[in-house]
């Protein structure tokens, strides 16, 4: 829910029409140690040091140590760990 608040308020901010940000992702990430992503799909990789989700546009990968689902529902997924790395490729590449 705070997340479509959020899209909500970015479109006003930024004068995009209504809607226009309803399929992105949205990540929060707090420092190297947790990360927030909004509209996640599913799980593609689960390791210590690697966790692939598929988002709307494609794929986001993170690469560290320790890493952890926190969370994951409808809203979206939580990783903890130690970020080394953070990858994003896009549907158009997979």
């Amino acid at each position: 829910m705070a997340h479509r608040r959020l899209r909500r308020q970015m479109e006003q901010a930024m004068d995009f029409p209504s809607g226009t940000l309803v399929d992105l992702s949205l990540l929060e990430i707090e420092g190297d140690r947790r990360m927030v992503i909004s509209g996640c799909l599913g799980i593609l990789t689960y390791a210590d040091d690697c966790i692939g989700l598929r988002v709307p546009q494609g794929q986001i990968t993170v690469y560290g140590q320790h890493l952890e689902m926190g969370c994951l529902t409808a809203e979206g997924a939580t990783v903890t760990g130690r970020f080394q790395r953070i990858e994003f490729e896009s549907c158009e590449g997979l």
